[in-house]
């Protein structure tokens, strides 16, 4: 059976985690996704988790535990926060849009030289 859109956002979010095996896909965590998924497309709220876990982004940064107290900030409830999920979405799309034409670019064998640096994303704090 194919999984459905939560199921999709949750185990992507869940591969990321140090214990995979012990996150579970609980009642809240269903809410959650369910009420960003009214916005958002799954493969938006994906792009959104590995821009937390693999950008370069201060922010992102941030959240991986590079900040003050050494917390990391990426649990679902803190990415999805609904007062901040669609700056943050801006910001994670923008990264998916370069991260793609730079994979375009790559493949097809062209180096865009001084123009590559276009592509590169800003860092910018939420």
């Amino acid at each position: 059976m194919a999984a459905g859109p939560i199921e999709l956002v949750f185990q992507t979010w869940q591969k990321y985690r140090p214990n995979p095996a012990y996150c579970r896909l609980t009642a809240p965590r269903r809410r959650l996704i369910g009420a960003r998924l009214r916005d958002y497309s799954a493969d938006d709220l994906c792009w959104l988790i590995r821009y937390a876990h693999e950008a370069d982004a201060a922010e992102a940064r941030f959240w991986r535990g590079e900040n003050d107290r050494r917390q990391e900030y990426l649990d679902l409830t803190n990415l999805l926060r609904v007062t901040k999920v669609d700056g943050r979405m801006e910001r994670a799309l923008l990264w998916r849009d370069k991260k793609l034409a730079e994979a375009a670019t790559e493949a097809a064998g062209v180096d865009l030289g001084p123009m590559g640096d276009l592509l590169r994303p800003e860092d910018s704090d939420d």
